[in-house]
């Protein structure tokens, strides 16, 4: 278990997680304009940070040995769902208990989760340099192109407000969605390893 927690860089993701915690009231309400071409966009600041966690998570990701985990006895691909899952339920309470020196904890603990499970998403295509590009490059696309003429289009979810429901689903079933991708690619090696 300890060469798990130093193999996963878990005090860098730790670091990171109190860099994003830490960043949430610093930044208050300040709202950040974007180029849009298809409209006048902005975004809270707060709402953008959980891409901080996001890397930090394909970070700790990224830092393995394929080969000694495929021969491991122990279920790694379960360790790092569960430290994907705890990493998300920490920033998600810290926000939280931050909500009076933040009014936009709702919206960052959705980003976060939805940009966690995205990334996980393109990981399981990709690699995990790559996953954390094409996240932040598919935030930018949506904050150039995510408002339309009858305002915010429904595929730009990280721009929506806290109450939006639809959000709130698509980030959930992203991040569900990322979780299955871990637990697909553990078994499409495992297949590997039988071969």
């Amino acid at each position: 278990m300890s060469w798990w927690l130093k193999v996963r860089r878990t005090p860098y993701l730790a670091a990171a997680i109190g860099a994003y915690l830490i960043v949430l009231p610093l930044v208050g309400e300040n709202r950040v304009p974007l180029i849009s071409f298809t409209g006048v966009a902005s975004a809270a600041v707060a709402a953008m940070a959980p891409l901080i966690v996001m890397a930090a998570v394909m970070a700790s990701l990224a830092s393995r040995d394929r080969h000694y985990e495929l021969l491991a006895c122990r279920g790694v691909w379960r360790g790092d769902m569960g430290l994907i899952v705890v990493t998300a339920v920490v920033c998600c309470l810290g926000a939280w208990a931050l909500r009076h020196a933040q009014p936009f904890v709702v919206e960052a603990s959705r980003n976060l989760v939805g940009f966690v499970g995205t990334a996980l998403i393109i990981r399981a295509v990709t690699n995990e340099r790559a996953a954390v590009a094409l996240t932040t490059a598919a935030v930018l696309v949506a904050a150039a192109f995510g408002h339309g003429r009858r305002g915010l289009q429904p595929w730009a979810w990280p721009l929506a407000d806290g109450a939006s429901i639809p959000a709130a689903l698509a980030a959930g079933v992203l991040f569900t969605a990322g979780l299955a991708a871990i637990a697909a690619a553990h078994g499409a090696g495992q297949a590997t390893r039988l071969r």
